[in-house]
């Protein structure tokens, strides 16, 4: 069996609250990784690490699912959001964190 891990908390920042919804989308239709990658144009792997917060969401990607689940500008309006003090993951945002989440 999978390991299931539990959902970010998107009251923490507002990459998790990003990354909450994509997932909370993504359940809600029934889609798996595999296919909301596939929506999104890239892999399964990417999805999740959105999903995680070890990613972030680029602004075509967030298009591709505001038009796919009807929900306006939910995403693309927070992919672009700016710098934060902090990463997702509460670690300092040095030059080379910021690169890992780019």
């Amino acid at each position: 069996m999978p390991i299931v891990r539990e959902p970010l908390d998107p009251k923490i920042s507002m990459w998790y609250f990003l990354a909450f919804y994509l997932r909370f989308w993504r359940e809600k239709m029934g889609l798996s990784l595999t296919q909301c990658g596939q929506i999104m144009g890239v892999t399964r792997g990417t999805v999740s690490n959105i999903e995680a917060g070890r990613r972030r969401l680029q602004d075509d990607h967030a298009q591709a699912l505001d038009r796919h689940y009807g929900t306006g500008l939910l995403f693309n309006s927070c992919s672009g959001l700016p710098e934060w003090p902090t990463t997702p993951t509460g670690e300092s945002n040095s030059s080379s964190t910021n690169r890992s989440l780019i």
